[in-house]
């Protein structure tokens, strides 16, 4: 989340649509280069629900923390906890509090304007690698290396139930809409769906041939997407079925997310490029260049007008879709 250089712009042209019906695909303009700086590095980036801030995890062993920028001016506004390398950031669904999770297996809580520490959680023995608030923010759930995902009561900071099952470590988690459900995928090469009321592994999504790293769910909750070895896939969660597999990206998928609308999938790779998927067709519509190295993930902005990408460049890439176009 970064630092507001203004870059240049990328506009790219793709044909969309079926035989004999070509168009312009939104135009996504880079709008911004935000530099971490030589001593950091990133490897999660959240925006706040309102769309106004960017938070991005620190990992450098010895620059760790949290950096918050205001989005509209570029301002770096906060720094957090210099101390403690931080692996992923998350805020909550009212935008006052910043959950990050550490390579110490630390579970941190944070007021998002004061950068006041409310409250810190031990449980995992090992690295956290994902941290997530339910949708009524009441609920925090983390998981990492140590394979196991962690329910946290956020108002009493209490730990509520531990999901065991995974066996192998677990990169990526998603809500349902309504927050009943939780999907977790690893790099046992499953997607486990949770019943978060009971605890109790309620489905188990087989069929990938590669590790996972990275999962979002839909914003009507009937898809999700899931990344790793071998691409995308694009899961129907009613039917417990493998929808498709989106093919062109080169080398191994670390992130993925959902427009705000469901009809957008984003997604980053090891290939250098992030690319924008087409959901009801299955294709790609657009393919943004630019990173010099592996890129991490990619984040949509609560209004869908902005994404961010950021990678081993040590660069965040904010792209803003251009109104003026079609």
């Amino acid at each position: 989340m970064g630092r507001f250089v203004p870059a240049g712009c990328l506009v790219a042209l793709l044909v969309w649509g079926g035989v004999g019906a070509q168009r312009q695909p939104p135009a996504w303009e880079l709008r911004s280069v935000l530099r971490l700086g030589q001593d950091d590095s990133t490897s999660s980036l959240a925006f706040s629900p309102d769309g106004s801030k960017l938070a991005a995890s620190l990992t450098d062993v010895n620059h760790g923390g949290v950096k918050l920028w205001e989005v509209a001016s570029g301002k770096m506004r906060a720094v957090f906890d210099r101390q403690h390398q931080v692996n992923v950031v998350a805020f909550s669904p009212d935008g006052r509090m910043l959950a990050t999770g550490g390579a110490d297996g630390t579970l941190q809580l944070w007021e998002a304007v004061t950068g006041r520490e409310r409250v810190r959680l031990k449980g995992h023995p090992q690295p956290i690698l994902q941290v997530l608030f339910s949708p009524d923010g009441r609920t925090l759930a983390s998981a990492g290396v140590d394979g196991a995902i962690k329910l946290w009561d956020v108002p009493t900071g209490r730990e509520r139930a531990t999901l065991s099952g995974h066996a192998s470590l677990v990169w990526g988690l998603a809500f349902s809409p309504g927050g009943r459900t939780l999907a977790s995928a690893s790099h046992d090469r499953t997607i486990r769906l949770w019943e978060i009321s009971t605890g109790q592994e309620r489905a188990r999504l087989k069929g990938h041939p590669g590790r996972l790293r990275c999962l979002a769910c839909s914003p009507d909750g009937r898809t999700l997407a899931a990344g790793g070895e071998a691409g995308v896939q694009l899961w129907d969660v009613a039917r417990r079925q493998k929808r498709t597999t989106l093919t062109g990206h080169t080398d191994t998928v670390n992130g993925v997310a959902f427009s705000p609308d469901g009809r957008v999938v984003a997604s980053a790779s090891q290939d250098q490029t992030v690319r924008l998927w087409d959901v009801a067709k299955g294709k790609a519509a657009l393919t943004l260049r630019g990173h010099a190295g592996a890129v991490y993930g990619v984040e949509f902005s609560p209004d869908g007008r902005t994404l961010a990408s950021w990678g081993q460049d040590q660069v965040i890439r904010v792209w803003t879709l251009d109104p003026s176009k079609p």
